[in-house]
């Protein structure tokens, strides 16, 4: 289980140009998962008669926008409009392996949280301005 709590400063309520938006990146270890794939009875062509012959490595990037329950993967991504961040002590939704929160506000800085559950390499976050200029801050 992986808490890393950050700062804003960035406006939370949409302004005349739009709305601030945040991107979560949370990447796994690079540890390939390896499964032997069945040989279907079927004769296979294209890429399925490339996975019936070998086992493979499975990479995925899953996009997600706004919280909904992650797929297995390599990389989650979480984005959506700092406004439609939800305030602390709300519950996460069933099922879903991370939150992320607004924790509170002082001296207009804002900080927010993320808790995920699962083994995790890095933790990107971006705040991206409506006119595209953006903060980001990568921990490993």
């Amino acid at each position: 289980m992986v808490n890393a709590t950050w700062r804003s400063s960035a406006p939370i309520p949409p302004r005349a140009g739009g709305k601030y938006t945040i991107r979560v990146t949370v990447a796994a270890p690079k540890k390939p998962i390896i499964a032997p794939v069945p040989h279907p009875v079927v004769q296979p062509h294209g890429v399925a008669a490339i996975l019936a012959r070998k086992e493979v490595a499975l990479e995925a990037l899953d996009v997600l926008r706004g919280p909904i329950i992650k797929l297995p993967g390599q990389v989650t991504v979480i984005e959506m409009a700092l406004a439609d961040v939800p305030v602390a002590g709300k519950p996460p939704l069933p099922g879903q392996p991370w939150q992320l929160v607004r924790l509170n506000s002082a001296h207009g800085a804002t900080s927010y949280g993320l808790t995920f559950n699962g083994a995790v390499a890095s933790v990107t976050v971006r705040i991206t301005a409506p006119d595209g200029r953006f903060a980001e801050q990568v921990a490993k």
